[in-house]
């Protein structure tokens, strides 16, 4: 597999507004890691908002199983600069985050999308994949241990 420069001349063909979402997507997860990624960005500028059954919500300071029932839709929200990040909360062992594509436009949206996945990596010590959504073919991996790589298509 080739490697491409993870500037955004490099990267910019991964987020062409194709009507699908691209996903950062953490797997193996635990309630614990959930807790350890909620408590981390409680403690940076980002907006937090957490949306149940369709009803915004005070983020309690610990999630609970119960926000991972199907019986639920549970959203969590990380508004960060002028990028909304999207964490649906359906499965505590996946680590999801939906992200528009269309909100990537530069090298800085694009060094916030890597530092998202790498702290993801380094706090939680996983893989993380950011994938299309409608096929779910890598475009980029990170290994906390690694720098990011992109899948060259």
């Amino acid at each position: 597999m080739a490697v491409k420069p993870l500037d955004w001349q490099g990267c910019k063909t991964a987020f062409i507004d194709d009507g699908f979402l691209r996903q950062i997507v953490v797997a193996g997860t635990t309630l614990a890691d959930w807790q350890r990624y909620t408590r981390f960005l409680r403690r940076t500028e980002a907006v937090l908002r957490l949306v149940v059954d369709g009803k915004e919500q005070a983020l309690p300071p610990r999630l609970d199983e119960g926000l991972f029932l199907p019986a639920h839709n549970s959203v969590l929200i990380i508004g960060l600069a002028d990028i909304e990040l999207i964490c649906t909360l359906s499965s505590r062992d996946t680590l999801r985050i939906d992200l528009h594509p269309g909100d990537i436009r530069n090298d800085n949206d694009l060094r916030l999308v890597f530092r998202i996945m790498s702290t993801l990596g380094r706090r939680l010590r996983k893989p993380v994949v950011l994938v299309h959504e409608k096929d779910k073919n890598r475009l980029f991996s990170l290994c906390p241990w690694r720098r990011a790589q992109h899948a060259a298509g």
